[in-house]
């Protein structure tokens, strides 16, 4: 489960508590974003609509964003791209070059696409290629590229594919760009049948309401230009506070589902990164929520603080437990030294596990969310009294000091913030660990009525 944030810092004094609002954690403030899709054509990734043209008002921007977990890239094309090349745009003339104009800047190593094919039949006649390195110095370079005929005979259909990577790649080097504008086939000067909205001229309007400083899955199917029966996140008059929360909810599409996700970021390519400053270490997130489902679902509400573009601390709350009435909650967050104070935070929250969505029906309201030092619930404290050792651990994990920890919920969590291995404390107070986890940083979060703690575990 593409695009991410601003925040205004604001201090709440309730007595000798001290809390930091989360800008738009109330979900007053609700804005209609727009964004573009282009006629014609099927575009995926980071594909958009750029004032930056050499003909008309408009061309298509492509870009690279060079993301640890998942690079990201564009393409559009007038064909549809599985197994095989499908589709593409009705065509019975045979013309000797594929013409168009290009701005660009790509990392080294990497290299724009673009692709013609002439097909009759369902069979390739001919076809032009070409890739684009290196810079073009912020200008709009002309190309004229060859189109190589297979057999003499006029097609019946031609396709055309354009991304800001070489197609036969699976990563990008850098982030980068490439803008396109002016597509259409030659012979000499003679301009041939034009390729359908080869100037980019031509875009759909869609607009989607959206709270306030947070990024949504509607945003990003927006500007993909695939349309939903309904939104995935919505303003919803059923609040804890104030007029308005956020919905989010589960969509059945193409027979798989699809969860509602919002993430406190401004757009996709940031969805990992730093979203809105802090400016200490808080030791929880807070807020309030309802939540419909039938058992198979799980809510995710996910913290991560940062210092310098780096994780620091994880925190995670998941429920699979319908809830009618407003309930708090809170999500404990451990880190990883004290001697780091965090500069930035991003939650991410989603209407089950994006990975494991079950349900069409599965809705979750959250509002009021804030950091705090001092929740309002009354748990007992266990982080001086509770016990876990060896640390670092190889094989299984024991817990101590806690008769009432026997049938609480654990979960260890990875620096990405994927849930590795969750479950049951049995009566010996031991876990279990997988024999297959990877060396490195884990949290061990658990959750019970009673019981709230949260450590961080190496693993050697």
């Amino acid at each position: 489960m593409k695009h991410l944030y601003l925040l205004i810092l604001s201090f709440l004094i309730i007595g000798s508590t001290l809390a930091q609002e989360v800008r738009s954690g109330d979900f007053e403030n609700w804005v209609k974003r727009e964004s573009y899709s282009l006629e014609d054509f099927n575009t995926f990734g980071e594909v958009k609509r750029s004032e930056d043209s050499e003909v008309g008002s408009y061309a298509i921007r492509l870009e690279n964003i060079d993301n640890p977990v998942d690079d990201q890239f564009g393409l559009i094309t007038n064909a549809q791209i599985g197994d095989k090349i499908l589709g593409g745009q009705a065509y019975d003339e045979s013309p000797l070059s594929l013409r168009f104009f290009a701005k660009y800047d790509l990392a080294t190593g990497d290299a724009a696409q673009v692709l013609t094919l002439f097909k009759l039949n369902g069979n390739i006649i001919g076809s032009a290629s070409v890739f684009l390195e290196g810079s073009s110095n912020d200008t709009f370079l002309k190309f004229s590229v060859p189109i190589v005929w297979q057999v003499s005979a006029l097609p019946d259909t031609v396709v055309f594919v354009a991304a800001s990577r070489d197609l036969d790649e699976d990563t990008v080097n850098g982030n980068g760009f490439v803008i396109l504008d002016d597509i259409h086939f030659t012979t000499i000067s003679k301009r041939h049948k034009e390729l359908n909205n080869g100037d980019f001229e031509n875009w759909s309007a869609n607009g989607v309401e959206v709270p306030k400083d947070w990024f949504t899955v509607d945003d990003f199917y927006a500007e993909l230009g695939f349309p939903t029966p309904y939104p995935l996140v919505s303003k919803s008059t059923d609040a804890h506070g104030g007029k308005y929360s956020m919905l989010l909810r589960n969509i059945e599409q193409a027979n798989d589902f699809a969860p509602g996700i919002a993430a406190s970021v401004l757009d996709m390519s940031r969805i990992e990164k730093p979203g809105f400053p802090v400016n200490r270490n808080w030791k929880f997130l807070e807020g309030w929520y309802k939540y419909e489902t039938n058992g198979d679902d799980s809510m995710n509400v996910n913290v991560v603080m940062y210092k310098l573009g780096v994780p620091i601390s994880l925190g995670m709350k998941q429920s699979n437990k319908s809830v009618s009435d407003w309930t708090y909650f809170t999500v404990p967050l451990t880190y990883l030294t004290d001697l780091v104070i965090a500069d930035s935070a991003t939650l991410i929250l989603a209407s089950c596990n994006p990975d494991e969505a079950r349900s069409g029906d599965t809705k979750l309201w959250i509002d009021d969310l804030k950091f705090t030092d001092n929740p309002l619930s009354v748990f007992e404290r266990t982080r001086h009294k509770l016990g876990v050792y060896p640390n670092p651990f190889e094989g299984d994990i024991q817990l101590d000091g806690i008769d009432q920890i026997t049938g609480t919920e654990f979960q260890l969590i990875n620096v990405n913030g994927v849930v590795v291995q969750q479950g049951i404390i049995g009566k010996n107070k031991e876990i279990a660990v997988r024999s297959d986890l990877n060396r490195g940083v884990y949290f061990l979060n658990l959750n019970g009525e009673k019981i709230k703690f949260s450590k961080m575990l190496m693993k050697k």
